[in-house]
């Protein structure tokens, strides 16, 4: 049985990590906010992760006034066409109620 032997690094080499981004940007280096979520400790990421989400739906929600389709938002956000519908069909109830 071989042995697989941990690897350390020296701050010489960083592994590549690709950048995926999250809910808010299809890439970190895209992204809105000021704190990206991924530094924020866990305990504190859970209270926020509705505020996140806030911020992500208006955005979506701007996006689509401004013109975007629901198929370009689902692309960008990585979510389904029936949640981006469902997302701006709740922003136009705030709007109007």
């Amino acid at each position: 049985m071989m042995i697989k032997e941990k690897r350390q690094y020296n701050g010489d080499h960083i592994p590549y990590m690709p950048d995926t981004g999250c809910e808010l940007a299809p890439k970190c280096l895209e992204c809105p906010e000021e704190k990206c979520k991924h530094d924020i400790p866990v305990k504190e990421r859970h209270q926020s992760k509705s505020s996140i989400k806030r911020i992500r739906n208006k955005e979506i929600i701007k996006l689509w006034k401004e013109g975007k389709t629901a198929k370009e938002l689902a692309v960008l956000f990585n979510l389904s066409i029936h949640s981006i519908w469902k997302i701006i069909r709740e922003g136009i109830k705030e709007n109007n109620g």
